[in-house]
């Protein structure tokens, strides 16, 4: 077993939030770190060949604050963080002559007073990045990237070609969320002196160059192959590609965000990606690159896909600890649904809570037709190929206790027949909602192998809200249908 598998799946960062040094603390975070993966199991160690581990805060301002440098240890303490900065945890791993070699990035944080918070941190070696998945509900959201995770910034780490004279001249903070249709993109560019192109082509003044390789082949020519670029001006090359462009002039630069068609995809996959922002001041005699991903013995040529860096399509991940903690909240019949989730050598844990104004707690059928339910649906193999007889496992637990439960090879095929289920259910009605504990015995999962840390498995869970005759469905995912996009659940901790 690798030092990733043996160590590093269990990453935990303590750190203690306050006003000051002398000042009560005010919360109490937690980061956890999400390797690559596909199915089960991670598929990239990002801690090869890293030296030691800095953490820093990134702004939306695409500022930066380091808090401090540690050795890649199972966990460490920062200590005491004012108000003053917050913002994006930002994990960098650097080897043995100080080289950023591997960086992830958690949400924007803030601070609640006298809570636990854990934070998941994608993080992978330094040519790969993550695209926050947006649920179909955050379509329509003012701003769908506000809580997203940045997926990238440009810094004097990524000048290919030119000079920088410093980070008000040139620079980005790029976020990438994706959905089943398209691939949204959201960047703020430094830039203190402003030259778009005008007439000619828009590359040729300032301007970012957005490449997308989607079945990530490396190959030239290809029909889905995508070179989008944006001016500064608004001017974008080709048209009729991208929709809903805007773009801002603010303060030190300029804001904009636009999508990308983005069809036939599933978490986890991985597609070809790269990113340049063209920075050109008067008296230059050539613009500066400042560019994600790029080989050094060919600075300031055109891109080709086999230089592109990886775009590693993300879901939210619910780590299930050694005990109750790490939460999951979304959307429900009157509030917020909370899951939690924790697991044993024996069993796997939940703890869900509903916010429901008017909780029906009997039903008739199987179905429990009449009650609320909670149903709790794993995907065993994490949206891998296919397994015969049973991949995924469903347990429906009414507010009233009532309880079913059915396995199979998909989701149009399951059945209780030869399925069983020897674990424990609890519901409890609680002011404003209920509540139901459920343990799922892994003996009852019929895996093919024991439970290990470290392992990802897709998970739904779906709330049927039942009022009078009136029935909606409010899920995690909110994709119940499309187990590839399913968000997941991580085995985390447990030596």
């Amino acid at each position: 077993m690798n030092r990733w598998t043996t160590c590093m799946l269990c990453l935990g960062f303590m750190a203690l939030l306050g006003q000051a040094c002398g000042d009560d603390i005010q919360g109490h975070v937690r980061l956890m770190v999400v390797p690559v993966h596909e199915g089960r199991n991670p598929t990239q160690d990002p801690f090869s060949l890293v030296d030691s581990v800095e953490l820093g805060l990134t702004g939306n301002d695409a500022s930066y604050r380091k808090i401090g440098d540690w050795s890649p240890l199972p966990s460490f303490g920062p200590g005491l963080l004012g108000q003053q900065g917050l913002g994006a945890f930002t994990l960098t791993g650097l080897n043995a002559k100080g080289r950023s070699i591997a960086r992830g990035f958690g949400p924007f944080f803030s601070v609640v007073k006298g809570v636990e918070r854990y934070v998941n941190i994608p993080f992978a070696r330094i040519d790969y990045t993550f695209a926050t998945r947006l649920r179909p509900s955050e379509r329509a959201l003012p701003d769908p990237y506000q809580s997203a995770a940045p997926s990238f910034i440009l810094d004097a780490t990524n000048l290919e070609q030119g000079q920088r004279d410093g980070d008000h001249d040139s620079g980005c903070l790029v976020w990438v969320l994706w959905d089943s249709e398209e691939l949204w993109i959201k960047a703020l560019v430094r830039d203190d002196s402003l030259n778009p192109s005008g007439v000619g082509p828009v590359a040729d003044g300032d301007a970012v160059v957005v490449y997308l390789d989607k079945d990530s082949d490396g190959e030239v020519g290809d029909p889905d192959d995508l070179v989008i670029s944006l001016g500064a001006d608004g001017r974008i090359e080709p048209e009729g590609l991208a929709r809903g462009v805007d773009v801002e002039t603010v303060a030190g630069g300029y804001l904009f965000e636009f999508r990308l068609p983005l069809t036939g995809v599933m978490k986890n996959q991985i597609l070809g990606f790269d990113f340049r922002q063209v920075d050109i001041d008067e008296g230059d005699s050539a613009p500066s690159y400042l560019t994600w991903k790029f080989d050094p013995r060919k600075q300031g040529q055109n891109l080709e896909p086999a230089d592109y860096g990886g775009l590693v399509l993300g879901v939210e991940t619910l780590s299930a600890l050694e005990e109750p903690g790490s939460e999951a909240v979304f959307s429900g019949p009157d509030g917020n649904v909370d899951i939690s989730s924790w697991w044993d050598g024996e069993a796997l844990h939940f703890l869900i809570q509903v916010q429901d104004d008017k909780t029906q707690t009997t039903g008739e059928g199987n179905d429990m037709d009449g009650a609320d339910v909670i149903e709790v649906i794993l995907d065993l193999n994490n949206a891998g190929p296919p397994v015969e007889e049973r991949r995924f496992f469903k347990i429906a637990v009414s507010a009233g206790g009532s309880h079913t439960h059915e396995a199979g090879p998909d989701l149009e095929n399951m059945t209780e027949l030869g399925v069983a289920f020897s674990g424990e259910v609890d519901a409890t009605i609680v002011d404003g909602g209920y509540r139901v504990e459920l343990s799922i015995p892994w003996q009852d999962l019929e895996l093919d192998e024991e439970p290990q840390r470290g392992w990802f498995l897709g998970a739904e869970i779906n709330v049927i809200d039942r009022d009078g005759i009136e029935e909606n469905i409010y899920a995690w995912s909110d994709s119940s249908k499309s187990p590839e996009v399913w968000n997941e659940l991580r085995l985390f901790g447990l030596q």
